[in-house]
């Protein structure tokens, strides 16, 4: 499934030079658009003359491979088809065998699945509408009021002027209570509580103020204002995970805050 809830499957038959690509309804797990695959690939196979003495459905999907060993899990109808039309190859005389192989180790006919999945993603119309099974709606509606709630920080955060970070980015192993300063930091619920409206500065009071434009703050974290003139950063540096410096310069923020005589506040 792409980032944007797309989801498409595909499957190949090398040897017979076939290839089919599947764009599914958005939202649709990746346990289902798995599943869908094997069962295309399952209808395909009744319609192949002369029928094949042996058949192998070859899936990197593990839990889609043991829902059919077992009959349970989500879809079941989709396995319940699946079982019937795996019936109706053995009932033709053919051998049939489901075997599961790890993925992205460069087996030729896994990436070739993979790359016909994802052309089924891009793919203008739907192939099927399975609609959405109760765990996938569960997910939607979760990651929908997850979205919601950030884009209403982000527009707090831009009327008051304050640092936004993204809470999804996580938080790092250090001390609960330079978690917790992280936290607050990141959710902007300490800023409005403990400082007044204006600096002693005569400047209006807000994070970017605090950490990057006060000479007056400027004393009370001068370990965090030298590591960043040293390496160039925006405050918004510190707030999370960084691609060269990892987590030091979140805990250095963290720290500096804590060493402040605004450390008890927080």
């Amino acid at each position: 499934m792409e980032k944007n809830g797309s989801a498409g499957c595909g499957f190949v038959i090398p040897e017979l030079g076939i290839e089919h690509s599947y764009k599914l309804n958005d939202h649709v797990s990746v346990y289902t658009s798995e599943l869908f695959a094997i069962y295309m690939a399952s209808q395909k196979i009744p319609s192949l003359h002369p029928s094949p003495q042996k058949v192998a459905i070859f899936s990197d999907s593990l839990s889609s491979l043991q829902s059919l060993e077992n009959l349970k899990g989500q879809r079941d109808e989709l396995l319940h088809d699946i079982i019937n039309t795996h019936d109706l190859i053995i009932d033709q005389g053919s051998v049939l065998c489901l075997v599961w192989i790890p993925s992205h180790i460069g087996i030729r006919g896994n990436d070739m699945a993979d790359s016909a999945a994802k052309r089924g993603a891009s793919l203008t119309d739907h192939s099927a509408n399975l609609g959405l099974s109760s765990s996938e709606m569960c997910s939607l509606l979760k990651q929908t009021a997850v979205n919601k709630h950030i884009q209403d920080l982000k527009n707090i955060t831009t009327e008051n002027g304050w640092l936004f970070s993204d809470p999804k980015s996580g938080l790092p192993s250090m001390p609960y209570h330079m978690q917790s300063v992280l936290f607050r930091i990141r959710t902007v619920s300490t800023i409005s509580k403990f400082f007044p409206t204006l600096c002693t500065c005569s400047r209006t009071i807000n994070l970017q103020h605090i950490f990057d434009e006060c000479a007056d703050m400027s004393n009370h974290f001068g370990s965090l204002h030298t590591t960043k003139k040293a390496l160039n950063l925006p405050i918004e540096a510190f707030l999370g995970f960084h691609h060269e410096h990892g987590w030091n310069l979140t805990k250095i923020l963290c720290s500096a805050i804590i060493k402040s005589p605004f450390g008890i506040l927080f």
